[in-house]
């Protein structure tokens, strides 16, 4: 149904993890970086699949020195946040959906330092997702992302970063997939992002998949045709009760080489 209801839910978590960084298109160098909060999240809950919302965080994360990369530094960060978010999703099935719409919006500012920096930026990003069914095997996808931050004290690992052609689960609001790129290819504090796609379900749980996609990471965010750049990507997918399978062949404009790519288990 559609009922309203109110809920609350605190959390805490901690990940450790390499960020691979490019120059033209080498990887330079992979500094690690730990981040660990503790959350509450205040909100109003409606029907099954929506949330709208207020977050308070304490955050600290820490990162490896990457000398050779400018706007990347080690420097250890905590502070308090506020988030508004806004969460929907109408999809049938989570992998693979046939119809439907997921939606994640979140405006974040941080409230204030722990002690040295980290006190001076705000991150907000809007992503789209949806699945539109063309006849009874036949979907059409289509998504579109846009993010941008601000402030002098953005840490490194807040801006948005695209590759790859699955979807990197352990930074959900801030890297995003993009066929024809390597995980982490591309960086930036502004990012716009669009997709389309056609999955076909050849016979029940097999499905034939391609994308188009084009996006840009502009210095100042702005609208210019001269800062997109494409790339796409075909393959096949698979939907068990084991979770889903998919194998990618992906190139483009901005691919230095045609690549396979796998994705394979439950997003978490």
């Amino acid at each position: 149904g559609w009922s309203v209801d109110p809920g609350v839910r605190v959390g805490a978590e901690y990940k450790r993890s390499p960020f691979d960084l490019y120059v033209d298109g080498q990887r330079v160098t992979e500094p690690r970086v730990k981040t660990g909060f503790l959350d509450a999240v205040l909100g109003l809950g409606f029907g099954y699949g929506g949330l709208v919302g207020a977050r308070l965080k304490i955050e600290a994360t820490e990162s490896d020195e990457a000398a050779t990369i400018e706007d990347w530094s080690g420097e250890s960060q905590s502070f308090f946040s506020l988030s508004g978010i806004l969460r929907f999703d109408s999809w049938d099935r989570a992998a693979f959906p046939r119809s439907g719409v997921a939606l994640a919006a979140k405006s974040e500012w941080s409230l204030g330092a722990l002690g040295g920096a980290g006190d001076d930026f705000s991150h907000h990003v809007l992503d789209v997702d949806a699945a539109i069914p063309l006849g009874d095997r036949v979907s059409l996808r289509a998504r579109g992302i846009t993010g941008t931050t601000d402030g002098a004290d953005l840490p490194p690992a807040y801006q948005f970063f695209i590759g790859g052609a699955n979807q990197f689960y352990l930074y959900p609001d801030r890297h995003f997939p993009f066929a024809g790129l390597r995980v982490q290819e591309r960086r930036g504090r502004h990012l716009q992002s669009a997709q389309v796609g056609i999955q076909w379900e050849v016979v029940p749980s097999v499905f034939a998949v391609g994308r188009f996609n084009a996006a840009a990471l502009p210095d100042e965010w702005r609208l210019d045709v001269d800062d997109w750049f494409t790339g796409f990507g075909a393959g096949v997918g698979l939907h068990t009760r084991f979770g889903s399978f998919r194998v990618m062949v992906t190139g483009g404009e901005v691919a230095d080489a045609v690549r396979l790519e796998m994705d394979l288990g439950f997003p978490f």
